[in-house]
């Protein structure tokens, strides 16, 4: 398999630094005989998860199993059990004291190395990507477009977040699987601490215009997308595809469907908050129309509420306008796994 260009980053979040507490996020880069297995793993914060940067380091051993196994089901449920042997065998090491078992109120004693999971595993033939819990993963096609994300997990809500320590019967629902053909020409995994939302990936793609810039751009990049976790960031690329005419054009076009996303989620917030105020003041216009010691006042609201209304027609004009464009950037079509 030809070689990529592989960038990592690993920062201990600054609540942490504040805290004296070691970083919980782990990765792993394993190159194999015919794959690559790239991962990240974030170790759950809070005071039940006293082991979670250790599940973390763990459980970056455990997916270097991928590299071995054809099948998905296969290397899925070979994963957990891994992992889950070498928790056992940590927990009978080192068994947990009477006072962090009160903590867990009846729950396994593996709890504590509640752990997330982001791999791919990259072979000539095919990508594949697994994720438990949250973090995340992009890939770009040698067209320079976005291949679609993996689904979402209903536990991951807010800080909430699925884990690597939930039974196997309950891991086997929150495990997302994907599968491309071929390999990317670039692929970026990062844990929860790098805040990439579902519409700013374009930003980042971004970078791969300038490959030279690359080691100065991506510190800048984690700099600017953090809110005080660990972060750990992998990016791997193939140069020759980056740089090539047709990479650079679908980057650009990805740049544009990511700005006008952007603006249209602004706004869709800006909508949400003129019609919260137009509910208001409706609510108010019509107690003072029968007060008539307001009647001015009263002609002067309607007045407002009409140009706020008239706010509102241009604003739905200009979503639809950028709803109809987004529509041109067909995303690139899943592979069935």
């Amino acid at each position: 398999m030809a070689d990529y260009t592989i960038i990592t980053r690993q920062k201990r979040g600054v609540l942490h630094q504040r805290r004296h507490q070691l970083c919980q996020d782990s990765m792993t880069v394993f190159p194999d005989q015919d794959a690559l297995v790239l991962a990240v793993a974030d170790g759950h914060g809070g005071s039940l998860y006293t082991r979670s940067g250790l599940g973390a380091r763990i459980a970056c051993k455990a997916v270097r199993l991928l590299a071995t196994f054809q099948t998905k089901q296969q290397a899925v449920t070979e994963v957990k059990s891994c992992f889950d042997r070498l928790v056992e065998k940590h927990l009978a090491f080192r068994p947990l004291p009477d006072d962090q078992k009160k903590l867990l109120n009846g729950q396994p004693d593996s709890t504590v190395y509640g752990t997330t999971l982001v791999a791919a595993v990259i072979r000539e033939e095919e990508t594949i990507l697994y994720q438990i819990g949250d973090g995340g993963v992009f890939l770009l096609n040698e067209r320079g477009r976005f291949l679609p994300p993996l689904a979402a997990d209903s536990d991951c809500i807010g800080s909430c977040t699925s884990s690597l320590v939930y039974t196997r019967e309950r891991y086997l629902e929150h495990i997302r699987i994907s599968r491309c053909a071929g390999r990317p020409a670039a692929i970026m995994l990062f844990t929860d601490g790098i805040n990439f939302s579902s519409s700013t990936p374009w930003k980042a793609a971004c970078l791969l215009r300038a490959p030279d810039k690359l080691e100065t751009t991506v510190d800048q990049l984690l700099a600017n997308s953090g809110h005080g976790d660990d972060q750990t960031f992998i990016l791997a690329y193939d140069p020759d595809k980056v740089s090539s005419p047709a990479f650079l054009a679908g980057l650009d076009a990805e740049e544009q469907r990511g700005q006008r996303e952007q603006k249209l989620s602004i706004l869709q917030e800006q909508k949400k908050q003129l019609e919260c105020w137009l509910q208001l003041a409706l609510q108010k216009g019509r107690r003072m129309k029968y007060q008539p010691e307001k009647a001015a006042e009263f002609a002067q609201f309607c007045n407002l509420i009409k140009d706020r209304m008239l706010q509102r027609g241009t604003l739905l004009q200009e979503m639809e306008h950028l709803e109809q464009q987004l529509k041109s950037f067909a995303p690139t079509p899943p592979t069935k796994t």
